[in-house]
């Protein structure tokens, strides 16, 4: 890693690792430590995020998405998580935009029809969100 630190390869298995035998604090002194060094790596800002979202730092997991998501704006696993981050925030609106864009993009459709229908029920828009449905299902067959 410090020979190539941007090997995305290299950050996703450390990740992995980590996840299995640290703890979160160590997961994010690390890669706190890493961005220090290398604040441009997209891949690091989203493995921290990650790791704030799985464990209830939601706000700061939504600053970690934005920040790869500004140094690469193509990322879209980061912009998927932004969407479950607002979610589970409360903050429907911005979710929606969020899985909305991600569907735009191609990504896969079913699972982000049935998280942006549940936006719209919470914002009770219920037609939209029926809508959605409709989609997700028709995508499972």
């Amino acid at each position: 890693l410090n020979i190539n630190p941007e090997n995305d390869l290299i950050i996703h298995e450390l990740a992995y690792n980590m996840e299995s035998i640290e703890s979160p604090d160590v997961i994010i002194a690390f890669f706190h430590d890493f961005l220090n060094n290398h604040p441009y790596s997209h891949h690091a800002w989203f493995y921290l995020g990650q790791t704030y979202l799985e464990n209830g730092y939601t706000v700061k997991s939504v600053q970690a998405f934005e920040y790869c998501l500004a140094i690469d704006e193509d990322f879209k696993p980061a912009l998927h998580c932004v969407g479950q981050a607002q979610f589970a925030l409360g903050n429907y609106y911005k979710a929606a935009e969020a899985l909305e864009e991600c569907i735009v993009n191609g990504q896969s459709e079913t699972m982000l029809q049935c998280q942006l229908g549940e936006c719209y029920e919470q914002l009770d828009e219920m037609e939209k969100a029926l809508t959605c449905y409709d989609i997700a299902l028709e995508g499972n067959k």
